[in-house]
């Protein structure tokens, strides 16, 4: 029940009329209120001694026994909750008379009435925050916290509480997942074939992608190459970058699809025949189901946008550029790591809750500098082991070099190949490989492998 300073019989938020005719109900026709009794809470009444019958109500019918005076006040007992008032609910109230009325009008009141009462909470809630808030946390930070509490609440009038799944209920789904071959559960294809076998068919809603390299390797690259390619394929993807700019994104897009260099972007000089590609690959794809945003670098606001864009566009696949960049927001840690570990925590929740795919690029520290192959390992992740417990998919980025002597000086050099490793160092639904790929980042490119002399005639 909200604290508010109104009597309760004149509290226009109070739906008393409604919440009578509901006990009452379960003295009368307690076997048509079953589907009632799963969904609406008892916290939805604004008198406490009606919802604690309530709630006991719904115990006594999960457990298949009759809803009758004795029985409440024995479940009312065994919870600690009977007394004066939910004695005075059940003989005073639901065992009254009661005129008959449309049952499913009255919930909806009560429910409704609820939903009200959350949204002056809510505002309490904010004007608490706002006013607390500390000078080194900014007005924007202040903001992403509030929506992240006005989305929750949102969340919850949009799609209900059905609570647990039954047995059955998931055995029927499985069978249809298997039934029609995944259709129901689709994989984001990825541009990497083998990858994509790795992984089972590519990408899932639901689960948290990381990948992972030192700095210039390419792990934002990965993720420029995945959104471009979702993007021009109709899956809605949504890219947050913390390190650049909205146009920097776009230039790397647009430089990987359209085969444009990233010399020739940087330096705004297009030659014709640099143009004449451009205007081909728009025709050819004139439109991309991505969006792009360079300005909330902290967690709330970040979880804010996801869950807008999960309503207005279908969201599929959100990108967070990179997730050592990312601030909690309007928390003190005691440390960078405890913050870190917040954060991956947070956005592999993130992908439960909204049912998307997350990717975040992350940085390694040096440890895979100073070993002889320079392969980089899971503990090399920077900041948090909490990254590798979170995430479904681990993909470690490993440059190959070769060694070639100069045969003017004799000396031996070590240069890299043109390749990059995508090394899947945990993979929760399938394989730990090595998987090959061509590296071009002067056209922020990751292709499916070829080998030396092996051209693509297309």
């Amino acid at each position: 029940m909200i604290e508010i300073d109104i009597e309760p019989e004149t509290d226009p938020l109070n739906p008393v009329l409604s919440e009578r005719f509901l006990i009452g109900a379960l003295g009368s026709i307690p076997g048509r209120l079953e589907r009632e009794l799963q969904t609406l809470p008892g916290e939805a009444f604004y008198n406490p001694h009606y919802g604690h019958v309530w709630a006991a109500a719904a115990a006594l019918q999960e457990r298949n026994i009759p809803i009758d005076p004795t029985t409440l006040a024995r479940q009312l007992a065994s919870t600690q909750q009977w007394n004066q008032g939910t004695e005075t609910a059940i003989n005073s109230v639901m065992l009254a008379p009661r005129n008959p009325g449309p049952l499913d009008w009255h919930v909806g009141i009560v429910r409704e009435y609820h939903g009200r009462r959350q949204l002056v909470k809510f505002a309490v809630k904010a004007r608490q925050i706002a006013m607390q808030g500390d000078l080194d946390t900014s007005a924007s930070d202040l903001l992403g916290v509030i929506h992240t509490e006005l989305e929750k609440l949102e969340q919850r009038y949009d799609h209900g509480d059905e609570g647990p799944k039954s047995w059955s209920r998931l055995v029927t789904e499985w069978d249809a997942m298997i039934a029609t071959g995944g259709r129901l559960h689709p994989a984001f294809v990825t541009p990497w074939p083998n990858f994509n076998e790795a992984l089972g068919g590519g990408l899932r809603a639901g689960r948290f992608y990381v990948w992972a390299g030192r700095p210039g390797q390419g792990k934002s690259t990965a993720a420029f190459n995945l959104a471009g390619h979702f993007g021009a394929h109709g899956v809605p993807s949504l890219f947050v970058s913390a390190e650049m700019t909205d146009l920097d994104v776009a230039s790397r897009v647009i430089s990987r699809s359209a085969g444009i260099s990233m010399d020739s972007i940087s330096r705004y000089s297009l030659d014709q025949v640099t143009k004449n590609r451009l205007k081909a690959w728009r025709e050819q794809c004139p439109d991309l189901a991505l969006w792009v945003e360079s300005r909330p670098t902290a967690l709330p606001a970040i979880k804010t946008l996801a869950r807008r864009f999960k309503r207005r566009h279908g969201l599929a696949v959100l990108f967070v550029d990179y997730l050592q960049l990312v601030r909690s927001g309007g928390t003190k840690w005691g440390n960078r790591e405890q913050e870190v570990a917040h954060i991956s925590r947070e956005l592999k929740a993130l992908a439960l809750e909204l049912d998307i795919a997350v990717v975040a690029p992350v940085q390694l520290n040096r440890a895979s500098t100073g070993r002889a192959d320079g392969k980089p390992m899971l503990s090399d992740l920077r900041e948090s082991g909490q990254i590798e417990q979170d995430a479904d998919v681990v993909v470690l980025l490993h440059h190959p070099e070769e060694e070639y002597k100069d045969e003017k000086t004799g000396k031996t050099y070590r240069d890299r190949t043109g390749e990059v490793t995508f090394i899947i160092a945990k993979n929760r639904h399938g394989a730990c490989i090595d998987i090959p790929l061509n590296w071009n980042p002067g056209f922020a490119t990751i292709d499916p492998y070829r080998p030396p002399g092996v051209w693509n005639a297309s």
